[in-house]
């Protein structure tokens, strides 16, 4: 080939490189389906949401059947009978509930729950639930009357647990056979709804609740010759020959040594139920307690003696 020939020779363009396919964008099938599960619980969560919205817009449109009022589920027998009409008014009046208070109102259960856990008549609310037609019931535990403490001549009504109840007065206005008084007492005197501080008056309440069960089962026939539980002497510096506990009889300077409190007393004292069985026997005989000052700590019999200054 002649050198002319090669200078004619044509000029390729150079080559020119490929263009990368960019292709469609993709998922995996692992990939769609956490996509679908995520779409579907936030749809479920709107649609929950919007549904109790439109609940509760539905429920408060709904006319109330009666005013709301408040209904005690199982109330116990003491509470219901006439003789404590004042004392339910009270607690009900605690519960700070009133006619025209909306039913639908969220709150309003809790509410009520809150202020009747307040009251010192009520140890414990178990359950407040309201209807449609404005009843609001409440399922709970009350406190009843047992006892009275007095202290310098004031009382102070308490519960079989001590809790101080809001009834107080003068000793003379309270009938002493009705409920037990306990007296001697030390320690300061608790907020209402409290309970009262202090083993004397544990020892106290343990011979009330004693001799009220024995009341209440027909064991008791001398319940009448009794006036009140002495605790005064509980850590023996009176008179340490006295026991801890004294029951004071209706006759003036006269009263029952009765030791130690059910349940606690030392071997060389007879049990609280031997105890009262001495007392039931000497008050069969004699046709009541005598004018003496009566020791029961002795497992054969009760030993009588005459009061100072008699």
């Amino acid at each position: 080939m002649s050198r002319a020939a090669a200078k004619r020779r044509p000029v390729r363009a150079p080559a020119r490189g490929k263009k990368k396919s960019t292709g469609s964008w993709r998922l995996s099938p692992a990939a769609w389906w956490r996509m679908w599960v995520l779409c579907g619980w936030a749809a479920t969560v709107l649609l929950l949401v919007w549904g109790l919205d439109a609940l509760r817009d539905y429920v408060q449109a709904q006319p109330q059947e009666g005013p709301t009022h408040l209904v005690w589920e199982q109330l116990p027998t003491w509470l219901s009978s006439p003789a404590y009409g004042d004392v339910l008014v009270e607690i009900e009046s605690d519960a700070d509930l009133y006619s025209d208070d909306p039913v639908a109102d969220p709150e309003l259960t809790e509410r009520v729950g809150l202020a009747l856990s307040a009251s010192p008549w009520v140890a414990e609310v178990h359950q407040v639930v309201k209807g449609a037609d404005g009843a609001v019931r409440v399922a709970a535990e009350f406190r009843e009357p047992f006892a009275y403490v007095a202290i310098n001549g004031w009382t102070y009504l308490v519960d079989k647990a001590g809790v101080r109840l809001p009834n107080e007065g003068p000793l003379a206005t309270f009938p002493e056979d009705e409920w037990f008084i306990i007296t001697g007492v030390r320690g300061d005197i608790p907020e209402l709804g409290q309970p009262w501080p202090g083993e004397d008056m544990a020892g106290g309440l343990a011979l009330a609740r004693f001799l009220d069960d024995a009341r209440r089962g027909g064991q008791l026939p001398f319940r009448s010759s009794l006036r009140a539980i002495d605790v005064a002497n509980y850590d023996l510096k009176e008179r340490p020959l006295d026991g801890r506990l004294r029951i004071r009889t209706i006759h003036p300077g006269c009263y029952v040594r009765w030791g130690e409190p059910p349940g606690e007393g030392p071997p060389v004292e007879p049990t609280a139920q031997r105890k009262l069985e001495l007392l039931t026997a000497l008050y069969v005989d004699r046709g009541q307690l005598p004018e003496r000052i009566l020791e029961v700590r002795r497992e054969d019999r009760v030993a009588a003696e005459r009061p100072a200054g008699r």
